[in-house]
């Protein structure tokens, strides 16, 4: 199995609040650096519709129960709509699972790439339908930031990775490398594609490939208007 060459973007808000040109750039630079990969923009509208309810309740949860159900049906590559590209996706030949990884070991929820029925996507699925269930139940209308990135976010990504790799993604070898040392492919480690890859604003001269935005319009706004990055703050639904 390999994994196919189709790329997913995921925007929750694109009804209310549509993608803005540059994410809609995003996606033709991701198009036009990586010919032969078919690429798809993913609302609510044309997405699995079970998960309809998911959606009403908070869209950044919406949003990541799809992109896992996305790869673990399909397989393919995620990446959210923020993401800058700027570089070529090395040949994935060899690999069953790519990851982004920044230098001080995180694993990136925002792009990844997986075949179909990946085990580390099957387990994000799982968990975080059991997470939102758990809170719609309970009738909560929200949470710390903290709370959903364990739940169904970007720690729980980055703690199954870790547990399905076996990998400390610090001192593996592939993270270090530079463009020429990847030479236009991957160098897999039992299957395991991993790419240097900065989020926020820790974009380096290292990292070739692209970096990760993060406009962080679903943040809660502090007195000043400005979008508050404190982990602390609650995410509101309406």
């Amino acid at each position: 199995m390999s994994i196919p060459k189709q790329a997913f973007f995921v925007y929750g808000e694109h009804h209310t609040n549509p993608v803005r040109d540059q994410g809609l750039q995003n996606m033709e630079d991701f198009k036009r650096l990586n010919p032969g990969w078919n690429v798809q923009l993913i609302t609510v509208e044309n997405s699995n519709q079970e998960h309809r309810t998911i959606y009403n309740w908070n869209k950044l949860a919406w949003s990541q129960v799809i992109r896992y159900e996305l790869i673990y049906k399909y397989g393919g590559l995620y990446s959210d709509v923020d993401v800058l590209f700027y570089g070529a996706l090395p040949d994935t030949e060899g690999c069953s699972l790519i990851l982004a990884v920044e230098r001080h070991g995180g694993v990136v929820d925002a792009f990844y790439a997986a075949e179909p029925g990946h085990p580390l996507l099957k387990e994000c699925l799982d968990k975080s339908l059991e997470w939102c269930k758990s809170k719609m139940e309970a009738g909560v209308v929200e949470f710390t930031t903290a709370d959903m990135f364990n739940g169904c976010g970007v720690i729980l990504f980055s703690q199954a990775a870790k547990r399905h790799t076996a990998m400390d993604f610090v001192y593996e070898e592939q993270i270090h490398m530079t463009e020429a040392d990847f030479g236009g492919r991957f160098h897999p480690e039992n299957g395991v594609g991993l790419l240097p890859f900065e989020a926020l604003c820790r974009h380096n001269a290292a990292n070739w490939f692209g970096w990760h935005q993060c406009w962080g319009s679903w943040r809660p706004l502090t007195d000043d208007g400005k979008a508050d990055m404190r982990m602390e703050a609650c995410i509101k639904t309406s």
